[in-house]
């Protein structure tokens, strides 16, 4: 990069930080007062008090004070907007449409369908716009996309949206991480000698330093969707766009290394949520922070780590720019993944739940029958906390004999104790699938759903008298998890008189049907 323009960028990253020390106190006032606040819940949310959502539209207000000021120095503003005008727009697009849609969400909440659909509308105005990824590869080996070169983009964009909302779950976490994203970005910009990137990156480094003032924990402000949509949105384009001028092959390659933190947490929370069977939008605490949290660590310290650990992949991203070398990336983002799994920091419980399942297919696909099969096999994993769970999982294995129940699932989850628990258990049958019949339960403790069992078993003309044994066997089952919860809330206390109020009865089961799909 010319001498000239060095101080530029530079000099954004400073104008930005002093804009937003002032447009984040007066945009949290003003969000305070019409309402725009995040109401803990004790269940999603467990902050202690409303906080103010606004951080987004301070970060945005900064931003576009920050681009009205650089007006001021027509000819290097000149000959940065006359680079790529049609790039530029798709961005601006793209952020747009991000922004409008994490700030209703915000105010109104969105269906997670729609939220993705917007999400999928504001990538593609950037991909559209020129900004893709053409070719990803590995050591020597690269791969044109061809066609498929902007749905690969717009997945990417989609990805760091999402995983950029997920891990902002601790005060100051995705603003730290968000400000390594683009201080790598700025770094990546100034090798290859990216203007444009590397003064929009910078400012942004700066912007995001004034909001983490008033966002470091305890936390007055929360970016909420409208700010962690769209500074995704704008992390994962400029990680595409930093990289465009050296080889192709490593545009996409040195971003996932950047990204490796968020990344990792958003597959392990889908592998997690689908392998359990829950929503993709179900909430529980077994993202990284929550994890990092558990093991002792304060909100401050769990900040040290993910900027150590940011800094790390940062720096492997950097070294593939600098040196065209896929190989940097792979290794240093793959150090990580072994990292926080090998020390059980975070992933690992993912991996055993993966085990579980494969194990569980590879037995009922080839030991169907066996001797030793007979009576029958599964797995449990305590994916958080010590409630003895596990108990209550053994009475029910014990008791499907007497039940005559043939496959057994049970999935709870309880966020607002840091409690979570997944078992499955199936015996040799030779009756066809669709002639089972499936009862799921779903659990609670007063008006909070904890989880859901279901139960299969034989069909035949005795369906009444097993439906009648298996609700008196359950309505002990829902008594017990009710007393496992009221001790965990007052362990001092061995009443469990509220335990009516889980109480079912025959008439209350679900409706039995003969299924030809699996329990879900």
């Amino acid at each position: 990069m010319q001498q000239m323009n060095l101080w530029f960028p530079a000099a954004a990253s400073v104008i930005a930080f002093a804009i937003a020390l002032v447009s984040v106190p007066a945009v949290r006032k003003f969000a305070l007062r019409i309402g725009l606040v995040d109401r803990p819940d004790q269940h999603r949310k467990i902050h202690a008090r409303d906080v103010s959502l606004g951080g987004g539209v301070a970060i945005a207000i900064t931003m576009g004070a920050t681009a009205a000021i650089a007006f001021f120095f027509p000819s290097v503003t000149r000959d940065i907007l006359s680079r790529n005008p049609r790039e530029l727009v798709g961005i601006l697009g793209g952020l747009a449409v991000a922004f409008c849609l994490g700030l209703w969400d915000d105010a109104f909440h969105i269906r997670a369908r729609y939220k993705l659909i917007g999400q999928i509308v504001a990538a593609g105005i950037v991909a559209i716009s020129g900004i893709v990824v053409d070719k990803v590869g590995l050591g020597v080996a690269n791969w044109e996309l061809g066609i498929l070169s902007v749905p690969a983009t717009i997945f990417w964009l989609v990805l760091c949206m999402n995983a950029l909302n997920l891990i902002d779950g601790a005060d100051g976490l995705a603003a730290t991480i968000s400000i390594i994203l683009f201080a790598t970005i700025a770094a990546i910009a100034f090798t290859l000698e990216n203007e444009v990137t590397a003064f929009v990156a910078l400012a942004m480094c700066g912007a995001l330093l004034g909001f983490l003032y008033y966002n470091f924990p305890p936390a007055s402000i929360f970016l909420g969707d409208c700010g962690s949509l769209t500074i995704g949105l704008l992390a994962g384009s400029l990680a595409i766009h930093s990289c465009t001028k050296g080889a192709a092959a490593l545009a996409i390659t040195a971003p996932m290394a950047m990204w490796i933190i968020p990344i990792m947490d958003v597959a392990m929370a889908v592998l997690r949520r689908r392998l359990t069977g829950r929503g993709l939008s179900t909430t529980d605490r077994l993202h990284l922070h929550h994890c990092l949290l558990n093991r002792g660590l304060t909100n401050k310290q769990l900040l040290g780590a993910a900027a150590t650990i940011g800094c790390v992949s940062g720096f492997g991203a950097w070294l593939t720019i600098r040196f065209h070398n896929q190989w940097f990336a792979v290794l240093v983002g793959g150090a990580v993944v072994l990292f926080l799994v090998g020390s059980r920091l975070f992933g690992h419980v993912e991996l055993r739940l993966a085990g579980h399942h494969l194990s569980s297919w590879r037995r009922s696909m080839f030991s169907r029958g066996a001797s030793d099969e007979r009576r029958g096999w599964g797995g449990q994993v305590h994916l958080q906390g010590t409630r003895p769970w596990e108990d209550l999982w053994s009475q029910l294995i014990d008791a499907s004999d007497t039940l005559g129940v043939c496959r057994l699932r049970l999935d709870l989850n309880l966020p607002w104790l840091h409690e979570a628990f997944h078992a499955t258990w199936q015996c040799p049958t030779s009756e066809a699938q669709n002639r089972l019949i499936h009862v799921q339960l779903p659990l609670q403790v007063g008006r909070r759903p904890i989880g859901v069992l279901t139960v299969a078993g034989h069909s035949g003309p005795e369906n009444s008298a097993w439906l009648m044994k298996l609700a008196d066997f359950l309505n002990d089952f829902q008594e017990q998890v009710q007393l496992i919860y009221e001790r965990s809330q007052n362990p001092d206390s061995n009443d469990s008189s509220d335990s009516k109020a889980l109480s079912i009865t025959p008439a209350s089961l679900p409706q039995a049907t003969e299924s030809t799909s699996a329990a879900q």
